[in-house]
């Protein structure tokens, strides 16, 4: 291995991978994971964050060492809620944008 890579586990095949240093989850995703499958209805969901080491993080985070990750999207409860979270700060731009001497409440 290569001082400038590093490999990462993914739970979503039980590969390894390799990445550059400082590259983020978003770079990975976008080369092997645009979207994940839901074991029960076989239904696909785009990539929304990822568990690494069964920590939630966004997409822009950038793995400084080996770590176990998984992608997940929608139909996961840790995907909905940050979906949902995303939602809200659209949501509260949109109205300070609309009625600066507003408080969305």
């Amino acid at each position: 291995m290569e001082k400038n890579e590093i490999t990462l586990f993914c739970v979503n095949d039980g590969k390894n991978h390799k990445i550059e240093s400082g590259q983020d989850l978003k770079a990975l995703s976008d080369r092997f994971y645009s979207s994940v499958t839901d074991q029960k209805t076989g239904q696909k969901f785009d990539v929304l964050a990822a568990l690494v080491d069964n920590k939630l993080k966004e997409l822009s985070f950038k793995p400084a060492n080996l770590h176990q990750v998984e992608f997940i999207g929608y139909n996961h409860p840790d995907g909905r809620r940050s979906y949902v979270r995303s939602l809200c700060f659209v949501l509260q731009n949109a109205v300070r944008e609309l009625y600066p001497d507003k408080v969305l409440v």
